[in-house]
């Protein structure tokens, strides 16, 4: 068994959502904590740009990974967007990776509609 949460919210027209997925047993590789934050901006002629700006992936002690990119709009607050095209951070052990399959909580879960 796992709980997961998704929550997603706009600011100044970029959507923002938060995947969580705690597991309720032991964390280990098939069982890891997740945690990711992604933001999506739309741009001119309705391009939308998606980016995971924080992820992070433990599957027990010493097995790791979390990885860090500030979202392109940050870069181009602090006047340096023109210069740094892209920043990432990541920092893992135990061979540990980023999984690809997104976070979605259970169909049966009552996620959404309200109760």
């Amino acid at each position: 068994m796992q709980i997961s949460v998704l929550l997603t919210f706009e600011a100044n027209s970029t959507e923002y959502t938060a995947n969580l997925s705690i597991p309720t047993s032991e964390i280990n590789e098939s069982n890891p904590f997740i945690f990711s934050v992604s933001q999506k901006t739309k741009g001119t002629d309705s391009e939308i740009d998606e980016q995971t700006v924080l992820y992070v992936n433990v599957a027990g002690k010493d097995k790791y990974y979390v990885g860090i990119e500030p979202p392109k709009s940050i870069l181009d607050l602090a006047g340096i967007g023109n210069v740094v095209k892209e920043l990432g951070v990541v920092v893992s052990e135990g061979g540990v990776t980023k999984q690809e399959t997104p976070i979605v909580p259970p169909a049966d879960s009552t996620a959404g509609k309200g109760t």
